[in-house]
C-alpha cells in the first residue's frame, strides 16, 4: 500500500540476503548505497558469516546489519530482514541476493511501476535465460513445466534481477 499521494513518499525497504561473501556483499551494498535516500532503508541480512560482515567505513545510516549466529537459510534468512525492517513500516520490501544486479533505471521502474498500480500486491523481473524470457511460474504441485515464457497471472515470479540482459525487463 502506497502511504502518500507522490511517488517521493514511497517507504521501500530493501533486504539484501549474505553468506559468507564478504566481497561480494560489500559489492552490491556499493552498487546500492546511490539509489538510497530517506525514502529507502538497505538491511543487509548477514546469514551466519564466518566471519561476520562488517560494512566499510563511510556507510550512512540508510544501512543497517542485522546478524543472525547461524545460517538460517534462504526464507529464515529474508524473514530475519523483513522482520527488523517491518519495524519501520514501509510501504515495500525489496528481496535482494548479493549476486542480484540493480541499476537507478530498473529501481525507478520498479518505483514507477508500484506507484501507478496500487492494486498490485507484488513484483518482480522477468529472468532471462539466453534468448528465452521467463514471466514467472506457476505451481510446481500442479504443473510439469512450471516456468511461463509469456505476460500472464503467475503462482510465483524469479528472485532473479540481472538488469544487463535488459532487453526481457518490462
Amino acid at each position: 500500500m502506497i502511504t502518500g499521494s507522490s511517488e517521493s513518499s514511497i517507504q521501500i525497504a530493501v533486504v539484501l540476503l549474505s553468506w559468507n561473501d564478504q566481497s561480494g556483499t560489500q559489492e552490491a551494498v556499493a552498487a546500492l548505497l546511490p539509489l538510497l535516500d530517506q525514502n529507502t532503508q538497505l538491511w543487509v541480512v548477514d546469514n551466519g558469516s564466518d566471519p561476520p560482515f562488517r560494512p566499510k567505513d563511510g556507510t550512512f545510516s540508510y544501512l543497517h546489519v542485522v546478524r543472525s549466529d547461524k545460517n538460517l537459510g534462504f526464507a529464515g534468512g529474508n524473514n530475519l530482514g523483513i522482520v527488523e525492517a517491518l519495524k519501520h513500516n514501509p510501504s515495500y520490501l525489496l528481496l535482494l541476493n548479493t549476486d542480484a544486479c540493480l541499476t537507478e533505471s530498473i529501481f525507478s521502474a520498479l518505483r514507477s511501476y508500484v506507484h501507478t498500480h496500487p492494486q498490485v500486491a507484488i513484483i518482480g523481473p522477468v529472468l532471462q535465460e539466453g534468448d528465452m524470457c521467463y514471466y514467472g511460474g506457476r505451481d510446481p504441485a500442479l504443473y510439469l513445466n512450471t516456468r511461463l515464457t509469456s505476460k500472464q497471472e503467475v503462482d510465483y515470479i524469479p528472485g532473479n534481477s540481472f538488469p544487463r540482459q535488459i532487453g526481457c525487463f518490462h
